[in-house]
């Protein structure tokens, strides 16, 4: 995760996300699936809720999982037909 698409964060505020300053970037490789966990704090309590299902608390890291689709990054090749 980045903050402001340059620092790598491991930590962010409501007020980051609500500026949009938090961003996932992926590292290139030809991986199809990444995925990132968290937990949520308001500084004094640990617990928190998962929508939809929000009438049970939990202290649990949340996963996110990213698919990743391709892109040809090939070095373009010509071929020329001589005969």
């Amino acid at each position: 995760l980045l903050h402001k698409s340059s620092r790598v964060v491991t930590s962010f505020t409501m007020a980051d996300l609500n500026e949009n300053f938090i961003s996932y970037q992926h590292d290139g490789s030809e991986t199809s699936e990444d995925s990132f966990s968290f937990t949520v704090t308001d500084g004094t309590h640990a617990d928190f809720f998962v929508a939809p299902a929000a009438d049970t608390a939990t202290r649990k890291p949340q996963t996110i999982n990213i698919l990743i689709l391709p892109i040809d990054n090939g070095i373009p090749q010509i071929n020329i037909n001589r005969g």
